[in-house]
């Protein structure tokens, strides 16, 4: 099993979030009883520990008056490198 590495595209999103939750004058809290999640985790989310969960997408870029588009090309972004770290890791052990 691969140990967890920060990826820079779960950073990327999360200060991407933050930044429009601010200028949106949104509570985490209100993100929080979108999401059915405790503000806590809305702030590991911020700050690029936990991944905006897919369900998630609709509510979080309706309250903060985003597209769904941006916020589901984010999330591909942090897929692939994800994808990408796994198979780096596979390669340094097979090789």
């Amino acid at each position: 099993m691969s140990s967890p590495v920060p990826l820079s595209s779960l950073r990327s999103m999360g200060s991407f979030l933050k930044t429009k939750r601010i200028e949106q004058k949104v509570s985490q809290k209100k993100i929080a009883l979108e999401l059915g999640v405790t503000d806590a985790f809305v702030c590991r989310i911020e700050s690029g520990e936990k991944a905006l969960p897919d369900y998630g997408i609709p509510a979080v870029a309706r309250v903060l008056g985003i597209s769904t588009s941006d916020l589901v090309s984010r999330k591909l972004e942090y897929y692939r490198e994800v994808i990408e770290n796994e198979i780096a890791i596979a390669n340094t052990k097979t090789a």
